[in-house]
């Protein structure tokens, strides 16, 4: 017996949904409504275009700078002898870049103080909350 495969295909979920509701209308299956949907794109010399075919990329997230209390809680949790309000200054002044490069995670920069500190304190600080 020989039977065929069905077509597959890599599509936006936007597409997708909409033929699902255009095959529930009609009481069709959803591959009948991909096909149709296909051929139509194909017969009027509309291509199928990468918009249609794949998902669009995420948005990354924008950066928030922390508050004082976030640096103090998480150096807290790490045991570190940064003082938090040294660090917020530092990178206040600096627009929070390191270098030619925006900040994208401060934890990141956190553990990076910690370790140039060598557990030296800085500014007296004694690590409390």
């Amino acid at each position: 017996m020989d039977t065929k495969k069905p077509k597959t295909y890599n599509l936006r979920k936007s597409v997708w949904t909409e033929i699902n509701k255009r095959a529930l209308a009609d009481n069709r299956k959803d591959s009948d409504w991909l096909d149709l949907f296909l051929s139509d794109k194909l017969c009027t010399g509309a291509s199928v275009t990468k918009a249609l075919i794949s998902e669009p990329k995420k948005k990354s997230v924008k950066f928030i700078p922390p508050l004082s209390y976030e640096v103090a809680q998480y150096c807290h949790e790490r045991n570190n002898k940064v003082d938090p309000q040294s660090f917020i200054d530092h990178y206040e002044a600096n627009g929070w870049m390191r270098g030619k490069t925006k900040i994208k995670d401060w934890k990141a920069c956190v553990r990076t103080w910690e370790q140039k500190s060598n557990g030296k304190t800085t500014n007296n600080y004694d690590g409390a909350i």
